[in-house]
């Protein structure tokens, strides 16, 4: 078998590792070192079992086993981040960065990795450990269903446990970007877990909460923190790599800092920065045709285009948004948010209601905990699914995002709308617009509920702020850029509208 490794090729029958057509003669420890090193899959493998690889059956000093890493080193080189391809995990043995700890970098797709490190027991009770590390076990398969970044093997992080080192240094010995840690602490039956995030390149704390809970139910509580810690840290390492994006010179961005730099803009909803977003996502496109987060999030935005009503930005912005979720599921089909967003563009300007719901509902299975794909679906349900679940949805999203929900409120409040609770639904819209003030649909929502519940006044001050966002806003501009399976779950909010005094 022909083992890829990066650019590298090894074929362990013949000890030959083979570069851009040339190829290397290994030793037979090399390559029987190289061979082990590969089957740990990325994993931390211990300098006593690669000594076993290398010398079967003989007792040699680890003097040898470092001349040879030296020399397998040396004719590999260093990755594009100019790192060692061998990494030392020190007084425990070696990992090899295979292109599996990337989950499909590339030099378009350099996509950022997270370590998960053990959490730090300070109860004083040892028996307490299982706790801290079945938490940690759990965050890193939760954490492993999100795309946009990678997390490495368990394994190599949990070599650590008895090391006392900064998080930067392990960052380094493991060639991260990024390190989660934690502490554990129980007293008597209640039970507190403590988690930061922090940015290597910066050295900043991203990210640090707290989370309560009790020994009544010790798996309860742990599932609550494992879908907690996943939808708070997603986020903010998206934001973490926009940041360092925007660092870098205009000349040198790659389609990975493109993209970045175009989400930044389309997470604003208006009409001008989804417009600025996406050249930025066609030159990413062009760099990497094979990129499925870049297609889904360009597929994304011509469908804002046409379902806010917005003037189009090339000459068929519903066929090009359908051939591009078309395009991004074909290459990243278990990718949550490509599946929400393609999902999402067929249902809402493609009009196949049941492919769109089903193709959202797939994004939820695939990563229960990504905020953003259960909004969208939550979203799907208001256009073609069931209003209950869909309440579910954004209650889900509230809870494990609060202050960040993505419009899940104003989710809540359309909800509420057809339900005919508008007083609640103007209450969620509102806390809704506070987190988005510039997001044209929470307007239309508020002015709604004022319509309907009779309060011509506010009703009046609501239009005026929507005119001065969006001026020449009428209500048939949003009935033609907005059809539905159910299209009463429209009609009430463009019967509100028209109690409210829009033009029509």
């Amino acid at each position: 078998m022909i083992h890829r490794i990066g650019p590298f090729a090894f074929d362990p029958d013949r000890r030959q590792l083979t570069r851009d057509g040339a190829t290397a003669e290994l030793g037979q420890r090399a390559a029987a070192l190289l061979r082990a090193l590969i089957a740990a899959a990325g994993d931390v493998i211990a300098k006593s079992d690669l000594i076993d690889a290398g010398w079967p059956g003989l007792a040699v000093e680890d003097g040898n086993l470092t001349v040879q890493i030296a020399g397998l080193r040396k004719l590999l080189g260093r990755d594009a981040q100019g790192q060692n391809w061998i990494v030392t995990v020190p007084r425990v043995g070696y990992r090899l960065i295979l292109p599996a700890d990337a989950a499909a970098t590339s030099s378009q797709t350099d996509l950022p990795l997270i370590a998960v490190m053990p959490f730090m027991n300070v109860s004083g009770d040892t028996a307490q450990d299982y706790f801290g590390d079945g938490v940690v076990e759990d965050i890193i398969t939760a954490l492993s269903r999100f795309k946009s970044f990678a997390v490495i093997a368990r394994n190599s992080s949990f070599a650590y446990r008895s090391r006392q080192i900064s998080a930067q240094q392990a960052a380094r010995e493991l060639g991260v970007r990024y390190v989660l840690e934690g502490s554990v602490r129980r007293s008597q039956d209640k039970v507190r877990i403590s988690a930061q995030l922090i940015g290597t390149d910066t050295e900043k704390n991203i990210w640090a909460q707290s989370f309560d809970g009790t020994f009544a139910d010790i798996f309860a509580v742990q599932d609550r923190i494992t879908a907690s810690v996943a939808a708070h840290v997603a986020p903010r390492i998206e934001q973490a790599e926009i940041d360092r994006s925007r660092r870098k010179p205009p000349g040198n961005l790659d389609a990975y800092d493109l993209y970045l730099r175009a989400l930044q803009k389309q997470n604003l909803y208006t009409e001008t920065e989804n417009l600025a977003a996406l050249p930025l996502l066609e030159q990413a496109i062009a760099l990497a045709p094979d990129f499925g987060p870049v297609l889904a999030a360009a597929a994304y935005g011509y469908e804002h285009r046409v379902s806010m009503g917005w003037p189009p930005a090339s000459g068929d912005d519903r066929a090009r948004a359908i051939s591009l979720a078309r395009a991004a599921l074909a290459a990243a089909p278990d990718d949550a948010m490509v599946l929400a967003r393609a999902g999402f563009t067929f249902m809402a300007i493609g009009r196949d209601y049941e492919l769109g719901l089903q193709t959202m509902l797939r994004a939820v299975d695939r990563n229960p905990n990504n905020v953003s794909a259960l909004f969208v679906a939550g979203a799907g349900h208001i256009w073609c699914g069931d209003l209950t679940t869909a309440l579910a949805m954004f209650q889900q999203v509230i809870t494990l995002s609060p202050g960040q929900t993505g419009g899940a409120m104003g989710g809540v409040a359309h909800v509420y709308l057809c339900m005919g609770r508008y007083a609640e639904a103007l209450d969620w819209a509102r806390r809704s617009l506070a987190e988005q003030p510039n997001f044209d649909v929470l307007h239309w929502l508020v002015i709604a509920a004022l319509g309907h519940l009779g309060r011509p006044d506010e009703a009046a001050q609501a239009l005026v702020a929507l005119q001065t966002l969006r001026p020449g806003t009428t209500i048939s501009q949003i009935r033609q850029a907005n059809h539905a399976k159910y299209p009463e779950r429209w009609t009430v909010i463009h019967d509100g509208l028209r109690l409210a005094g829009m033009a029509e």
